[in-house]
């Protein structure tokens, strides 16, 4: 009984700070799990999409956007958003959440948007993407990459650029 008692007073401070070290160790992951943006992986940025297709009866383009998710964690789902501007604002971005559950999604343009959302022709888009933890909870967003929709046959009369206050140019 002496040595039960000895031994429980000393290892005591022992198993405090061995808890404390593996939670010190465990931090970090957790940390990761949450604050892991996604990365991106398709198209590569700048890509320039012109591939007609006929959706609803109205020309629309349809493409893939791929990426890679390193958090640690299993998120519900994905928010990925397309805008023609990089802030990403109200009444021009398409908010596509909570149905994304891969680290994919194939878009195209649907028939009867209105005016902003509808698709443009030779106009740069802006993606990026989140991971959606919980009901109020959301990853960092992930880069920005860009799309130039180019759905007729001759070259756009004006090249897209992007502002110099734009978070694309550092």
């Amino acid at each position: 009984q002496r040595v039960r008692d000895a031994e429980s007073r000393t290892s005591q401070p022992d198993q405090a700070a061995r808890w404390l070290s593996r939670r010190s160790a465990i931090a970090p992951l957790a940390a990761a799990a949450t604050g892991a943006a996604p990365i991106l992986l398709a198209p590569p940025d700048g890509t320039v999409i012109s591939e007609i297709v006929t959706i609803g009866g109205e020309p629309s383009v349809s493409f893939r956007l791929a990426w890679d998710d390193p958090s640690l964690c299993n998120p519900g789902g994905y928010e990925v958003q397309i805008s023609t501007a990089p802030t990403f604002p109200a009444g021009s971005t398409h908010d596509v959440y909570p149905w994304v559950h891969e680290t994919y999604l194939y878009f195209f343009f649907p028939p009867g948007l209105p005016e902003g959302l509808a698709m443009q022709d030779c106009t740069l888009y802006y993606w990026h993407v989140r991971a959606v933890l919980s009901d109020a909870e959301y990853g960092p967003w992930s880069d920005i990459w860009t799309i130039l929709i180019q759905s007729n046959s001759m070259l756009c009369t004006t090249i897209p650029v992007v502002p110099p206050e734009s978070p694309l140019n550092p």
